[in-house]
């Protein structure tokens, strides 16, 4: 893994993306990360219904993805 972060919307991309400190790293449809759930990182790929442009995590429906602690 090689970045790790926050999950955030970047409103100038219009794209999910991982946040830290050092850097923001933008996200595409179909890129797999791990999301950390219950002390436990879950591994998943990010995607986009459309339309309305929501996004989302594969199998994992109900998560709020936004603030999430991510890695990839």
């Amino acid at each position: 893994m090689t970045k790790q972060g926050i999950m955030i919307y970047n409103p100038i991309s219009q794209r999910m993306c991982i946040a830290s400190a050092e850097y923001r790293y933008d996200l595409h449809c179909g890129d797999c990360i791990q999301i950390h759930i219950d002390g436990k990182w879950v591994e998943t790929r990010l995607e986009m219904r459309w339309p309305g442009g929501e996004w989302y995590l594969v199998g994992l429906p109900d998560i709020d993805i936004v603030g999430a602690r991510v890695r990839m």
